[in-house]
């Protein structure tokens, strides 16, 4: 792809605060938005005698508070270089241990405490995202196996492996509204879509409508969704996400499903997410590093110009839009961000084949010379989905989408940073930093093997995608009574509205403590004698109206592959692999 074309696929002007996961990256130079850096650089003095205690750095510059904005204080807590101090969880977890139910400790904290973020996670009082630390995770883990409730299950045909899982999204809706509070098994495979792992295939059921009611110049009713795909048993993994037991991969979770129908029903399909530091934060931050740059540092004193940089750039905002920022989907676009740039800048490993920019930019020996602004951010991928179409003539029958073996992109961007902190677009992107979007999407699915929050994003864009068919459907389509044809009678039943399950009780979804800030994280590489200091951000996107008109369309074949058998009363069934 040009990179003029990765500019192009940037949605319109009016979307554009929000519009891509931000990543910021600050070059002494300083590099910062939408998935970048901040990236620095500055020059080691060829003294080596000096030590951190007798060092003398620039003093870091007061970020002021923006208007409207409350930051959370800081923290003077010894060893602390994120900002706040950390909570005791040996003991927090002890108390919930020995007070709370193992099915129910999920909901400690009020607003959820540290179960809201599983993959090392959670967010404190002040709304920051926290690393959870090292010595408590034993502990925590534990918890999450006590957690898990598989086990009384396990003889059911729910917990045999399928290649080709079927779940009715019209039966589960029906039976969900319908369930016996005390019939916990049945509630949790409906929980967990009968260990559904990922969505292959979307079946679109319209059925013929009454002859005597019918509008005739009407398009069919939509009667059903069945989605088909890997599944298997489930359980809790070590980080406290509900996964298959066989693959690891996450599961697909019902309380996903509602939020994303909610924001296609409401929001029109588009949704973002975005971390970015503030205009004055930036500002400081350049100012601190055009200062110390004056100067060359001294051995020992690069971990004091870290932490003064650090100092100066202070939080960043986490903002969402078009979804609950409590919501687990939303918590999992911020870890997913959250952790891509842990990546960017080498500070959790990537793959044999996604290496950081930092790295890059060692082995490269590119000296940044202009202040540019490194952006990458999730989206989706193109060509997604491939349409199975009815025959001609038969405009009543199913229709049936195909998903691509992954949902999700990287893409990047190269933007200035102006003297007051200020963004500016160019529609370009260099080469490093295109190349580091380029191999992240490229290696996605091992991405999500080594850390399952990313194949757990995927499914996100998936439901998503699933919830823009539903919601187009429904909305073209008037409701009217359909003939069900799948048993030996043709009976009339009652119209499908998939909005209903959104005017249900829905307590029985848990939320979260939103994440409002994250602490800025530095990482840096010397080349030359000269070492550059990264920063990142980042932001995620979906917009329905990227999902392409499918340029490959088929006839149809054998849409009863994935329909249930005559007088099957299931919500799920297991389809043979075609």
């Amino acid at each position: 792809m040009s990179q003029r074309g990765v500019a192009d696929r940037r949605v319109d002007s009016s979307w554009r605060p929000m519009s891509q996961w931000r990543a910021i990256t600050a070059v002494l130079t300083l590099s910062c938005a939408m998935c970048g850096f901040l990236l620095c650089s500055f020059t080691q003095a060829q003294t080596e005698s000096a030590s951190e205690t007798s060092i003398t750095r620039p003093k870091p510059y007061a970020q002021a508070t923006p208007v409207g904005d409350v930051l959370p204080p800081r923290s003077t807590a010894p060893g602390n270089r994120g900002g706040a101090a950390q909570a005791d969880f040996d003991t927090l977890i002890d108390l919930i241990e020995t007070t709370i139910a193992p099915d129910t400790w999920e909901t400690v904290g009020g607003e959820g405490a540290i179960s809201g973020f599983p993959g090392g996670v959670y967010v404190d009082p002040a709304g920051v995202l926290r690393q959870i630390p090292e010595a408590s995770v034993p502990k925590l883990e534990q918890l999450w196996q006590r957690a898990a409730r598989t086990s009384h299950w396990t003889g059911e045909p729910v917990a045999n492996p399928s290649p080709l899982r079927c779940v009715s999204l019209r039966a589960l809706h029906e039976a969900w509204l319908n369930r016996n509070p005390a019939d916990t098994e049945s509630i949790d495979q409906m929980l967990h879509l009968a260990g559904l792992e990922r969505i292959d295939r979307v079946l679109l059921a319209r059925h013929r409508i009454n002859e005597d009611t019918a509008d005739s110049n009407a398009p069919p009713a939509l009667d059903d969704v069945v989605l088909a795909g890997p599944a298997g048993p489930w359980t809790v993994d070590r980080q406290g996400r509900h996964v298959s037991k066989r693959t690891g991969r996450p599961v697909l979770r019902l309380e996903d499903w509602v939020h994303l129908l909610r924001n296609a029903e409401q929001q029109n399909g588009r949704y973002t997410c975005s971390i970015t530091p503030t205009d004055t934060g930036l500002a400081a931050a350049q100012r601190y590093a055009t200062e110390a740059a004056a100067r060359p540092l001294r051995a020992g004193q690069r971990r004091s110009y870290l932490d003064g940089l650090r100092e100066s750039l202070g939080l960043q905002r986490v903002e969402i839009q078009g979804l609950d920022p409590n919501s687990r989907v939303a918590r999992v676009l911020v870890e997913a961000d959250h952790h891509m740039k842990k990546i960017g800048i080498g500070l959790e490993p990537g793959t044999d084949r996604v290496t950081s920019y930092l790295d890059r930019l060692v082995e490269s020996r590119r000296i940044p010379q202009s202040m540019d602004i490194l952006r990458w951010w999730f989206t989706l991928a193109p060509d997604v989905v491939t349409l199975n179409r009815p025959p001609k003539g038969d405009e009543t029958s199913s229709s049936e989408y195909l998903f691509a073996k992954q949902a999700v992109q990287v893409l990047s961007e190269n933007e200035l940073l102006s003297e007051r902190g200020e963004r500016v677009h160019t529609g370009t992107s260099d080469e490093l930093t295109a190349r580091f979007a380029q191999e992240f999407t490229a290696d996605f699915a091992e991405l999500g093997r080594k850390y399952p929050v990313y194949a757990d994003l995927d499914n996100l864009f998936r439901w998503s995608i699933v919830a823009a068919l539903v919601h187009q459907s429904t909305a073209n389509s008037h409701a009217m009574p359909s003939t069900s044809t799948t048993g030996s009678d043709a009976t009339p039943r009652s119209p499908w509205t998939p909005a209903e399950l959104l005017r249900s009780d829905l307590t029985w979804i848990q939320t979260a403590r939103a994440a409002r800030w994250v602490p800025s994280i530095i990482n840096d590489r010397s080349i030359d004698r000269r070492q550059f200091v990264a920063v990142v951000s980042g932001g995620v996107q979906f917009d329905h109206s990227q999902i392409p008109t499918p340029a490959t369309e088929k006839t149809f074949r054998k849409p009863s592959d994935l329909a249930p058998t005559a007088g099957h009363a299931n919500w799920w069934w297991d389809a043979a692999s075609r």
